[in-house]
């Protein structure tokens, strides 16, 4: 990983860390009982596009792990490999819950991407 997603994964020590319930029919095998995720920079959202190589599907995994920060309660060491293992022991259905928790936390709401879309206006120049 490189010292700039390090640095956006060190300040994220600073930022509100959002924790979701695994539901307990994965919590057992998952070895874990809550999820807490950040909201990411622009820093390290073009981390996880470096680290995609242009693969899509991959991006979105790249940038959910990275928004993964504990696990627990406790910080996930991601310099140490921690988010790859703790990714790869997840069922797919967990993995799923992750990309839906990440996109709760980053996509604008429908009415505000509504307005947002409708107030496009044209300039020649």
């Amino acid at each position: 990983m490189s010292g700039a997603a390090l640095q956006g994964i060190e300040t994220a020590r600073a930022r509100e860390v959002y924790e979701f319930d695994v539901p307990k029919k994965y919590a057992n095998e998952a070895a874990s009982r809550t999820l807490g995720f950040v909201r990411l920079t622009g820093d390290e959202e073009l981390e996880a596009t470096k680290t995609a190589r242009g693969d899509s599907v991959r991006l979105a995994f790249e940038l959910v792990k990275l928004s993964l920060i504990e696990v627990d309660g406790k910080r996930v060491a991601k310099h140490e490999g921690q988010d790859e293992s703790i990714w790869n022991k997840m069922r797919p259905e967990l993995r799923q819950l992750c990309l839906a928790a990440y996109g709760e936390l980053h996509n604008a709401e429908d009415d505000e991407t509504e307005v947002f879309l409708k107030g496009r206006r044209t300039k020649v120049g």
